[in-house]
């Protein structure tokens, strides 16, 4: 499953758009729906990123062999390269595995073309010190080939800033995508670092996708479908504060946590306080989390009565 925090972030900057942008709507049921939809679509197109990454280096080895091809054809030997990627073996376990290949053609993820600012890619790498300690080495063996992609996967793709720019300019959520992303990348080489490579499976996003698109679907129309109910318990727990001089974003992270004292039976009351805490540090003021924990720790004790836990969402509730 994808972390819950990623996907409370997502729901939270929908929520936040339809805010901002609803009052242009005459139609609010529908104008809901378009973004929950746009929702939806945000959280699937995080799987396909991720495997467009992670298939660079197959990109870079290609580019490699036909660099070599070039040199071995050439008349004048312009430099005495050894053309290690291009006989990278991990590399190659990657392009050859069929169920890693067929989720890339699910995706309409091609690896048969390279594009130009993906050749551009390449020649940053080929100017990238680490580059040049992999190229010298002679015969890498398969653990030198190894660290030489995890540093591709984990490093160098995420520290140039044109992938970065590129990325960004692609996906409006980038920046909280990248760390999905970058995670996952990191445990399929993990998973490369291995002596059964023939049995190589590259990691999952999600064990479940349609649950965590459940969790977020039920999150987003909840607080929309109760908004006005929560308006009112938040009047009762924010002393000395008029409900309309809360900042939007306190407001919709107040409701969320509200919702989830209330429709999540199985996430434990003291979790969803910490969970918009922490979200309440990175995306509003810094006394938002102290008016954040304030609120739902108080609110949490005033409908005690109305809140019931299972499972789970029993533990630490005392």
């Amino acid at each position: 499953m994808l972390n819950r925090r990623v996907l409370r972030i997502r729901v939270f900057q929908f929520l936040y758009s339809y805010e901002k942008t609803s009052k242009h709507t005459s139609n609010f049921e529908s104008y809901s729906k378009n973004i929950f939809s746009d929702l939806e679509k945000s959280i699937d197109a995080i799987f396909p990123l991720y495997l467009e990454l992670l298939s660079l280096p197959i990109h870079f080895f290609k580019l490699n062999s036909n660099d070599k091809n070039i040199s071995k054809k050439s008349i004048i030997k312009k430099n005495e390269s050894n053309y290690n990627i291009s006989q990278n073996k991990i590399i190659s376990v990657l392009k050859n595995n069929k169920i890693f290949v067929n989720e890339l053609l699910k995706n309409n993820i091609t690896i048969k073309n390279t594009s130009d600012i993906v050749k551009d890619w390449y020649k940053l790498l080929l100017k990238d010190s680490e580059f040049a300690k992999y190229e010298n080495k002679k015969k890498p063996s398969k653990k030198e080939d190894y660290q030489f992609l995890r540093y591709i996967n984990t490093t160098f793709i995420f520290k140039i800033k044109e992938v970065d720019a590129y990325y960004a300019d692609k996906d409006l959520f980038w920046s909280e995508d990248r760390l999905i992303v970058k995670s996952m990348i990191k445990k399929t080489s993990n998973l490369l670092n291995s002596i059964k490579l023939d049995k190589f499976a590259f990691a999952q996003l999600s064990a479940d996708l349609s649950e965590d698109k459940k969790f977020a679907n039920d999150l987003y129309k909840n607080v929309l479908q109760s908004s006005k109910y929560f308006d009112s318990l938040i009047g009762l727990s924010s002393q000395n504060w008029d409900i309309e001089r809360i900042a939007t974003i306190d407001k919709i992270l107040l409701k969320m946590g509200i919702c989830e004292f209330l429709d999540f039976s199985n996430i434990p009351v003291k979790v969803t306080i910490n969970e918009y805490i922490d979200i309440a540090k990175k995306y509003s003021t810094p006394k938002s989390k102290r008016f954040i924990n304030g609120v739902l720790d108080v609110l949490s004790k005033k409908i005690k009565d109305k809140i019931h836990k299972t499972g789970k969402g029993l533990i630490d509730n005392k």
